[in-house]
């Protein structure tokens, strides 16, 4: 569900919720790809040669259909197959077969414990049963669901990514944009959120009533939520002054739209995107440039056609990551 900003004309969409995908969505507890700049994952998705841009893109379309597919249907242990089949590429026959752990190290403490190959489909069961049966009503009822997913790691590998795309799909039920499993990196809590995880193991009928990291993360999720609509009005207000006294056309309107999604950009993958006669861009992005809504980009890497972008947007998706992550 993106963030909306009402403008002169029409609605703006920024993908708050999407936009936090792009750190939740790796594996290796959501290092892998981290260093991957959201610049290069906007020019991979132009088609330009950034390879790990394009690897973390795929990633994040398999995260986010992984997420839809929780949002549209019943929790179930094919639902779960199915999540992970979608996040990993591959074709998930069944849960795992083998003994696991959570982390790199077998024989560390430092990790709880998981459920034993025996135990799972019967761990799942109970799973599914008391989380289609509650109501759902207060974000920490999900974390309980979550939690307990995580303490039964069904699968042999994205046990995390499952779990993260199952929570983010509860909390987008409850108009939640930032999901709250991102305080642990934005705080340095990931120790502390390690221990949560033993303290569900130990008592998980009284763990929510005895949490105090998950209120700390959705107080901060909250609080990071309004912090960024603030970003988004003022990337508005710049962009209504810059338009303010211009004739747009329908086409010039839908650019500027597109430009909240994806603000560096080309005339072809406009065109693509939008389906819209390639002439028609190449005339809007003449007269967006002509009143300084669209920019040319110096591209270090060689491009076949000009690249463009919205200052003000460009601005404020650095602003949003710097808030989130920095």
């Amino acid at each position: 569900m993106p963030v909306t900003n009402q403008t002169n004309y029409e609605f703006y969409p920024f993908p708050l919720s999407e936009f936090c995908i792009r750190y939740l969505c790796g594996g290796d507890s959501m290092r892998q790809l981290r260093h991957v700049s959201r610049t290069e994952l906007l020019l991979a998705r132009l088609g330009l040669d950034y390879p790990e841009g394009a690897l973390l893109d795929m990633r994040i379309n398999r995260f986010s259909h992984a997420v839809e597919l929780f949002s549209n249907l019943a929790l179930s242990k094919s639902t779960l197959l199915e999540a992970h089949s979608t996040l990993t590429g591959n074709d998930t026959r069944g849960f795992r077969k083998n003994e696991s752990w959570i982390g790199p190290d077998k024989a560390s403490s430092k990790y709880p414990e998981v459920a034993s190959v025996k135990e799972i489909d019967q761990a799942l069961s109970y799973l599914v049963d008391d989380h289609n049966s509650s109501s759902h009503l207060q974000p920490l009822q999900h974390v309980y669901s979550f939690m307990e997913l995580l303490s039964i790691h069904p699968f042999q590998d994205a046990n995390g990514r499952v779990a993260r795309a199952f929570h983010i799909a509860q909390e987008r039920k409850m108009g939640i944009q930032v999901p709250a499993t991102l305080y642990r990196y934005k705080h340095g809590e990931n120790e502390l959120y390690i221990g949560e995880a033993h303290n569900f193991k130990a008592s998980p009928k009284t763990y929510l009533t005895n949490t105090e990291f998950w209120q700390r993360a959705y107080d901060w999720s909250d609080f990071a939520t309004e912090k960024i609509l603030g970003l988004i009005k003022n990337a508005k207000n710049i962009l209504d002054t810059q338009t303010l006294l211009t004739p747009l056309n329908s086409v010039d309107i839908s650019i500027i739209k597109h430009l909240w999604q994806q603000p560096i950009t080309t005339q072809a993958y406009i065109s693509q995107t939008l389906d819209l006669p390639i002439y028609d861009v190449g005339k809007s992005i003449n007269t967006l440039v002509s009143y300084n809504i669209l920019q040319p980009s110096r591209i270090k890497k060689r491009t076949l056609q000009p690249v463009y972008h919205n200052v003000a947007l460009v601005n404020l998706y650095k602003n949003v990551e710097k808030l989130l992550f920095k």
